[in-house]
């Protein structure tokens, strides 16, 4: 929700964009028993080089869509824009009218004000963020839609375009990018029976004429086939290597979110792939040419994707979300006692895995709590 407040504003269509659930506006804001029913809601954001952006937003029974109530950035505790209902300000200087109620004040705005570099790129490289839920209509191309955000939507949508984007950058890529695409390229790979892929007009490619698709499909090439009846398109291929090419659209694109969500991580992937597609992610986030920037959210029932996860490592971190007696969400940070080594937590654990660790009950807030 912050995210498209930077780069839009709340409304109906700027929240979809993001991939938020749609619920009416007053059910936005908490509403625990034997609490006051708020008006409206707040989100406070803390970014580095010290700048922040904060918002209140109306959610009331009757309105159609959420507005703005107050608004605040602040770059070393100075303001750098805000409104509230005495009206709007940038940089200390009034605006003359104001803001549209729906629509955040950094977009309407921005253009206009030369805010300084860290601003910009904290709210810009956030302002980009979406949560994306790969679905296999779209991933195989019998459901087509409009990624409304480049360079692939949502749930796959222009995955096709995606992928022959990204083939042209590599065909012309200088050697270092090139190598760097290569390695992401062993998502695919990695399931075994791939060795390459592309993409082409389902009219020219081994497809039934009752398939509907797009313009463009795309195609797999099964190393152990025929050569002349080698050629899988994305509505015969498996689901697991649809969303391991989804990924590498998300990780390799340039015009790909720098931070990004990917809700079920382990949709359509076995146990075994889910820790190496996490393991992969994670690694090569960490290694990339922009990774000061770059910063991917992972949600996972799978336990095995906790076993990719480093909790010694900082840069790498796992949460547990739970909801306390009185029904508040907790999100808490998994990480071993201060001072702790790593072979001291290895023998106090016996040797576990983080899955064996989680199945066993052992992470509090983990499996949730069943109550008949």
């Amino acid at each position: 929700m912050v995210s498209a407040a930077l780069g839009r504003g709340i409304t109906d269509i700027d929240l979809v964009a993001k991939g938020i659930r749609l619920s009416p506006p007053s059910l936005f804001k908490s509403a625990f028993k034997n609490r006051d029913l708020p008006r409206t809601f707040r989100l406070e954001s803390h970014f580095t080089n010290d700048v922040t952006y904060s918002f209140d937003a109306v959610s009331s029974e009757t309105a159609t869509s959420l507005s703005f109530h107050s608004e605040r950035a602040t770059w070393n505790e100075k303001s750098v824009f805000g409104r509230s209902g005495n009206g709007a300000t940038v940089d200390g200087a009034s605006l003359p009218a104001r803001p549209i109620a729906s629509r955040g004040m950094y977009d309407q705005v921005r253009s206009l004000v030369p805010f300084p570099t860290p601003v910009v790129e904290a709210l810009d490289s956030f302002g980009s963020y979406a949560i994306y839920s790969p679905q296999t209509e779209f991933l195989r191309g019998t459901e087509v839609g409009t990624a409304q955000q480049p360079p692939v939507g949502l749930h796959g949508e222009g995955l096709p375009q995606a992928m022959a984007s990204l083939l042209s950058d590599w065909g012309s890529a200088e050697p270092k990018r090139k190598s760097w695409i290569d390695e992401i390229f062993n998502l695919v790979w990695s399931t075994g029976w791939t060795n390459q892929f592309g993409v082409g007009s389902p009219g020219a490619l081994q497809m039934s004429t009752q398939i509907k698709t797009g313009d463009q499909t795309l195609y797999f090439r099964d190393r152990f086939m025929h050569a002349e009846r080698n050629r899988v398109t994305a509505y015969d291929a498996s689901e697991g290597v649809l969303f391991l090419t989804f990924m590498v659209i998300l990780l390799a694109h340039k015009e790909a979110p720098p931070i990004f969500a990917l809700d079920n991580v382990d949709s359509a992937l076995n146990p075994r792939m889910t820790q190496y597609a996490v393991s992969s992610i994670v690694d090569l986030t960490k290694e990339s040419e922009h990774s000061r920037e770059r910063q991917v959210f992972m949600t996972s029932h799978n336990p095995t994707a906790m076993d990719a996860i480093d909790i010694f490592d900082d840069a790498t971190r796992i949460f547990t979300v739970s909801r306390g007696q009185d029904g508040y969400s907790q999100v808490t940070r998994i990480r071993p006692p201060d001072g702790l080594t790593r072979e001291q937590w290895i023998a106090k654990k016996a040797g576990r895995s983080m899955s064996e660790l989680w199945l066993a009950g052992e992470i509090p807030g983990a499996l949730g709590e069943v109550r008949f």
